[in-house]
């Protein structure tokens, strides 16, 4: 019998246990490229990230951007995607830090950049009994992103997301290349249809409240409809993800769910 992946992990390899300059979307190609367009290069200097910016990403053991996973009974624990790790700001600019030092609780986030809401439930259902965390906030993403686990010849197994950018009939799957044919087309129908994906992000949703329920913790939720909105107040260093000036609204919104107050 094989051996089961640990749920409880992150990232892949690359991103555990180092501190890495660039991640994700925010790569230095990326910002090569927008220093070298005028109008890109005039938002970066804008912003302050016509030099590096000072961010950088320093990632645990697990793959998480965060500190080191222990039960600390005084935290505060976030799950979500690219918005909920913090890609392109300073982990200190991140809705979750501030939300934690705000509240004087430990931050533990575990939002990975690109992933699926199947994620944060996997992630709810293996850490959240250990950690018992006084507070969950939960930041849905696309429900379009599921999660699927297979074998991959250089690592075992791994999870990884899938999506879709929908184009007429023609559907992109993040490393796709990894699905036989079989299942590349069971996906491709199965996500196209929203009905689908609304049951799936529901039963994830449910399923991450019903865990805090069991465990005490009081469950707060992120709708994403306003988060698209917000990426518009001003972005990070790669031009795409939320920046300062957004991540503090966002603490501003998840403080006042969790005071009651919204």
């Amino acid at each position: 019998m094989k051996k089961l992946l640990n749920f409880g992990i992150g990232s892949g390899t690359e991103y555990r246990d180092c501190t890495l300059e660039w991640s994700r979307s925010d790569s230095h190609k990326r910002w090569t490229q927008n220093m070298s367009n005028p109008e890109t290069r005039e938002q970066l200097v804008e912003l302050g990230y016509d030099s590096t910016g000072g961010v950088t990403y320093t990632y645990n053991e697990h793959g998480f951007r965060t500190e080191h996973l222990h039960d600390k009974g005084n935290s505060i624990v976030f799950l979500g995607c690219s918005y909920t790790e913090g890609v392109g700001v300073r982990y200190e600019d991140t809705m979750a830090s501030i939300v934690s030092k705000r509240l004087n609780l430990d931050c533990i986030n575990l939002g990975i950049g690109g992933r699926a809401n199947d994620t944060s439930f996997r992630l709810a259902n293996y850490w959240l009994p250990k950690l018992k965390p006084r507070i969950v906030v939960f930041q849905p993403t696309e429900h379009s992103r599921m999660e699927i686990c297979t074998d991959d010849r250089e690592e075992g197994k791994v999870f990884f997301s899938i999506g879709n950018h929908v184009l007429g009939n023609q559907v992109d799957f993040n490393m796709a290349h990894r699905l036989n044919d079989n299942v590349r087309l069971f996906f491709k129908h199965y996500i196209i249809p929203n009905e689908n994906t609304f049951l799936n992000y529901n039963k994830n949703r449910f399923a991450i409240e019903n865990i805090c329920m069991h465990n005490n913790i009081k469950f707060i939720q992120i709708y994403d409809g306003g988060l698209r909105e917000w990426t518009t107040l001003d972005y990070g260093r790669d031009l795409m993800h939320p920046g300062i000036k957004s991540h503090q609204q966002m603490a501003e919104h998840v403080l006042q769910l969790i005071n009651g107050s919204k």
